[in-house]
């Protein structure tokens, strides 16, 4: 059904109002169990992507509001409080917020360099401290910035990178597999040695001062330009985190061009060593170059929550089943002219109105599942995904309990679609519970196309899957198709990426949204998430999966 806009002020004071002080006007709480509502679905995205909740920052204005109406709206539907009668687990956080940086000048002792920030370079928040500075620091090339003994892999072996700045290429060298080639790492599939914040960790693990990783916008899935806008924002780590904080004293982004540009004036071709890097046995490369740079940072507390809410289960009231979804978004940033306001409708309104209505739904059923139902939404996932780190170091429900995760991130609003893309395709028994309810409805499951950009790392599913918790995420999208041509869904989903993914034009648009593919997705993640929840069975990750171990020790 394609969307219209109601005859309504989306996000005014009095709707808000009412949506806030009496739910049951925009909300029926009883609705059969089997169906999902469209206009539901719409009403949540709409209140939450709407101005009036300013982009979701915790800590935020617009962050507590968010907080509220999702504690409200679940209340409303019968859904019960999770933490001994509230809905909120309070998250702890420090912020960071940059409030200015220098331009990196490079030396070769003769000349210099500059690259200009926010334009060549960006810096994100390193460790937390007011003044981060790092003068005459000697630049090292380590290839791609991994140590991974499980795959036979060092590129800081023979090298002291102490009090050194190290440049270090995106990804991993799985990527370049090729036919016939000894394998590396999981191929195309980014392991998490390929996330940046794991290189940042290992930088300082062998005591660099500095990073910087070369931005390549295929392999990370989001243009230079998101990095301009959103790495200088506040960020934030969990408060009882940040003494044991291990980045680099600066880290930051350099742009493809800048880096081409830094290594012919270091005499040196950046694609003849990046091909080197992906071998074996590759050992860094002191540059011949010295940076002087600095970024200053401003430091708060901010207190934001999880939201968390429970169906009990009607025969295994100590079992759960968990769904996920971050309410979170990326704020507003005042420096920006115009629409300044980054509403996050698609990213991620979307999933946190498909955990809702599958709450409404569970919460209304006559008799309650087997097992408990538990719903997350989660914070500051756009943050490092703190809300669900923070969640599995401190379980409001055990872990070792806890059958499976099913995690819900950026649904698409552009119709139906014959296929659903399962990140992680092949990791747990748990995908079969989405791949049944998949074709149940007409659909064929199939693995992200793009595995190389590292999506099962970068949703809040991963902290779980790294707990040891069978943990999936999917998303409708169309099945892959031979022609060069594509379709007006897949043009629209493509620009998506490019141009509204973390920027202002995230907002729902009239004129291109149909929430039949949404509706789509909640309904197969309602009924994965009920099979799961009526079975005694509890998945497990196969037996060749980096998570197996935990599970096993969790559960013997």
């Amino acid at each position: 059904m394609q969307i219209h806009v109601r005859n309504r002020l989306v996000g005014s004071p009095t709707m808000l109002a009412v949506v806030l002080g009496c739910l049951c006007v925009n909300f029926a709480v009883a609705s059969p169990a089997d169906a999902v509502s469209e206009d539901q679905l719409f009403d949540i995205i709409e209140v939450l992507a709407s101005d009036e909740f300013e982009g979701r920052m915790p800590g935020t204005a617009g962050g507590d509001k968010t907080e509220n109406y999702l504690a409200s709206l679940w209340r409303a539907f019968g859904v019960q409080p999770a933490n001994d009668g509230s809905f909120f687990q309070q998250v702890d956080l420090a912020g960071i917020q940059q409030v200015s940086a220098s331009d990196a000048v490079f030396s070769n002792g003769t000349d210099k360099l500059v690259l200009e920030n926010r334009v060549d370079i960006v810096f994100s928040g390193g460790q937390v401290a007011e003044v981060g500075r790092l003068d005459a620091s000697d630049v090292v090339f380590v290839g791609y910035g991994i140590s991974a003994p499980e795959y036979d892999w060092d590129d800081y072996a023979g090298i002291d990178v102490r009090g050194k700045t190290v440049i270090a290429l995106w990804g991993d060298p799985g990527i370049h597999n090729k036919p016939g080639d000894e394998r590396r790492f999981k191929g195309r599939a980014a392991t998490i040695h390929a996330m940046s914040t794991f290189k940042a960790e290992q930088a300082a693990k062998h005591g660099a001062a500095g990073i910087l990783l070369v931005h390549e916008e295929a392999l990370a899935g989001w243009p230079w330009a998101v990095a301009i806008q959103g790495l200088p924002s506040i960020k934030y780590k969990i408060m009882d985190d940040v003494d044991t904080n291990k980045s680099p004293i600066i880290g930051g982004l350099l742009s493809i061009d800048a880096a081409k540009r830094l290594f012919a004036y270091a005499g040196k071709d950046l694609e003849a060593l990046s091909i080197a890097a992906r071998e074996k046995g590759f050992q860094g490369v002191a540059l011949g170059l010295a940076v002087d740079m600095s970024v200053a940072n401003e430091l708060s507390e901010v207190t934001s929550s999880n939201v968390v809410g429970i169906v009990p289960g009607s025969k295994r009231p100590d079992e759960y089943v968990v769904y996920t979804a971050h309410w979170d978004h990326v704020g507003v940033k005042p420096e920006l002219e115009g629409d300044n306001i980054f509403n996050g409708a698609m990213d991620n309104a979307t999933g946190t109105a498909g955990i809702s209505e599958i709450a409404r739904i569970i919460a209304s059923m006559e008799t309650a599942p087997d097992r408990s139902v538990v719903f997350i939404a989660t914070t500051a996932e756009e943050q490092g995904l703190l809300g669900a780190f923070y969640y599995t170091s401190n379980p409001l429900f055990p872990l070792a309990s806890t059958a499976g995760v099913f995690n819900m991130d950026a649904h698409y609003p552009y119709g139906e679609t014959n296929g659903m893309i399962v990140v992680g395709l092949g990791n747990s028994e748990l995908e079969q519970y989405i791949v049944d309810a998949a074709v149940a409805i007409g659909r064929e499951t199939y693995a992200n196309p793009a595995p190389e950009q590292g999506a099962f790392y970068r949703s809040d599913h991963y902290p779980f899957a790294k707990a040891g918790v069978p943990s999936i995420y999917a998303v409708g999208a169309p099945l892959p198709r031979e022609g060069d041509t594509p379709t007006r869904q897949e043009e629209l989903m493509a620009e998506y990426g490019m141009t509204k993914y973390h920027k202002p034009g995230d907002e729902i648009e009239p004129d291109t949204w149909d929430l039949a593919g949404i509706v789509q997705d909640v309904s197969v993640y309602l009924q994965a998430g009920l099979a799961l929840a009526n079975s005694p069975s509890w998945p497990n990750w196969y037996r060749d999966n980096e998570f197996r171990a935990t599970r096993d020790a969790m559960r013997p």
